[in-house]
């Protein structure tokens, strides 16, 4: 029969899992549910023998919302159903350890808990504002009393972007720069330069670029233009900056995407072209 020539699964669990991931390599598979979250280690210290490894914990007594890995460490972040947020860390001996307890709660809903790329930021918003936590000052939160839909954290966590009704905030919590700019579109997504003070706003159909390096703290000072075109995705929900920081790829739905060269003119010679891909807003 048809079912003798499928690979051979192995259910790992019967419990409900959502969102399983497998953020920092092969080693680890994490998971959560409303009440759990669920934990596999690949390669357990007593040997490949014992895997996986399993074991559930419940980060919040009142249930967990989501969880959210840091790319840079094995840590992730869990928010609970009532805006309690913890940092956890897996340890190379396999342990699980609570690392840090936020001050601030996050609020739910439509707005996400993002964390930085590069650093150890994590940005929401809470019944004050929007919120910006830096594991580097474990007891204090950065508040600004903007209550808004968080766009994105730059990679180094120095921004922040949120929009409300027809307003844009771009912040940088550490230096005090601030920017509320009204616009006639509410943006779909904001996205920071890997490598300047740049953001890119996309607003339906418009692709525009901003240069916030000449914002001064205390001023309120418009971010400079510095690059806008027409798009052709309807209805974005992703986009990605090339590693270079000259390209900006903006994708919809189903993942399908343009990328946009974002300097005036013909492509410099020594401007790298973004890899061609169907899905150019997957890493």
């Amino acid at each position: 029969s048809s079912s003798r020539r499928l690979p051979q699964a192995r259910f790992l669990t019967l419990a409900k899992v959502s969102q399983p991931a497998f953020p920092w390599g092969e080693r680890w598979l994490i998971g959560s549910g409303r009440s759990h979250t669920t934990v596999f280690d690949f390669e357990p210290p007593a040997g490949l023998d014992f895997a996986p490894f399993q074991y559930r914990f419940q980060p919040h007594l009142a249930g967990t919302y989501d969880v959210t890995p840091l790319s840079f460490d094995t840590a992730f972040v869990s928010r609970g159903q009532d805006g309690a947020v913890a940092v956890w860390r897996l340890e190379e001996d396999g342990q699980l350890a609570l690392v840090a307890t936020a001050p601030m709660k996050c609020l739910g809903g439509s707005s996400p808990l993002l964390v930085a790329e590069a650093a150890p930021v994590i940005v929401c918003t809470s019944d004050g504002g929007v919120a910006s936590w830096d594991l580097r000052e474990p007891t204090k939160a950065r508040v600004d009393p903007f209550v808004g839909r968080l766009l994105d954290v730059s990679g180094d966590g120095r921004w922040l972007a949120a929009t409300r009704l027809r307003q844009v905030l771009l912040w940088s919590p550490a230096d005090g720069r601030r920017l509320l700019m009204p616009v006639e579109e509410p943006p779909n997504l904001a996205r920071f330069s890997p490598r300047d003070d740049l953001v890119a706003l996309v607003r339906g159909y418009r692709l525009e670029v901003l240069d916030l390096s000449a914002t001064v703290a205390g001023q309120a000072d418009a971010a400079a233009p510095l690059w806008s075109a027409d798009t052709l995705v309807s209805d974005p929900v992703a986009a990605r900056w090339s590693p270079a920081g000259v390209d900006l790829a903006v994708c919809n739905y189903s993942g399908e995407g343009e990328w946009y060269y974002l300097r005036r003119g013909k492509r410099a010679a020594d401007d790298p072209l973004p890899a061609s891909s169907p899905r150019p807003c997957d890493p």
